[in-house]
């Protein structure tokens, strides 16, 4: 569609892909051979250098015009400067008016890092998008990535790993998960205990203390659990019941449950925040 706007060019093509043209700084970045991932920046290759002009500016047209405050300024000078272009392409992407597109081959590790940092420079974090969520009363709220609040994970997927068994992957919508915890999975109506937490690089399994609010985490859950259910932690402050509502792009959902609810442990009676996911019939 006419939202989608390359941000890059290839170099190459098929088996004679070793890089990508950021068309934001205008460098070239090559990659090793052999599946390294390693990689190289410099100067755009003499060849290329006509095609990523124009592919620039027809970029630069694309963010003025889904942005309208670039406007003046666009044809004042008759193009923008770097830090307009690169607000602007952040503010159409976080708007939801354009839509990148980047080269890349997972299978030979070309093109992964610029698509990472592209996510950390342009897209919404957490923090700035809450989780929508719909109220005990029906009504429509959000639930910040507060990682001082009530803790409440969103598992999403469950991998087999030969040497540590069955992973459970989460993301942390509130407060922060610790490891040795247990938490409540209304799902299935009883508690799970959270043993350590991992952070998940390609095959690499890196032992976290915490993880906050808005990050993804990964845990050797024990017990059978099924995916996209949600998980929470018994909380010391009174929780809020709310309701979390399906994510448009998991569309087998109905949607996330989160309810307050009083229950006896550790000796005292504490409230807790507990998630519940609805399969769509």
């Amino acid at each position: 569609g006419r939202g989608c706007v390359p941000v890059q060019l290839p170099i190459g093509e098929e088996k004679t892909f070793p890089g990508v043209i950021d068309l934001v700084t205008m460098r070239a970045a090559n990659f090793a051979p052999a599946r390294s991932g390693k990689m190289i920046t410099g100067a755009i290759p003499d060849a290329l250098a006509a095609d990523a002009a124009a592919a620039r500016e027809a970029m630069i047209e694309a963010v003025v015009e889904a942005d309208e405050g670039l406007m003046d300024a666009f044809f004042n000078a008759g193009t923008l400067t770097q830090q307009e272009l690169t607000d602007g392409l952040s503010r159409s992407i976080r708007a939801g008016t354009l839509f990148p597109v980047f080269c890349a081959s997972g299978l030979h590790q070309i093109g992964i890092q610029p698509i990472a940092d592209a996510i950390v420079s342009y897209a919404p974090s957490p923090a700035e998008r809450p989780f929508p969520v719909v109220g005990p009363g029906g009504e429509a709220t959000t639930l910040a990535a507060d990682s001082s609040g009530p803790l409440g994970l969103w598992v999403w997927k469950t991998i087999a790993d030969q040497f540590a068994g069955r992973i459970t992957l989460f993301r942390v919508l509130s407060g922060t998960a610790r490891p040795d915890v247990t938490v409540r999975n209304l799902t299935r109506d009883h508690d799970e205990r959270i043993g350590h937490l991992l952070l998940l690089q390609g095959k690499t399994q890196t032992h976290a203390p915490a993880i906050a609010a808005g990050d993804l985490g990964a845990d050797g859950f024990e017990t059978r659990l099924v995916q996209r259910f949600g998980l929470a932690q018994p909380h010391q402050q009174q929780a809020r019941g709310l309701e979390a509502r399906r994510r448009q792009h998991f569309d087998h959902l109905a949607g996330l449950a989160l309810e307050a609810r009083e229950f006896q442990g550790a000796g005292q009676r504490t409230a807790a925040c507990l998630v519940r996911g609805r399969r769509r019939r």
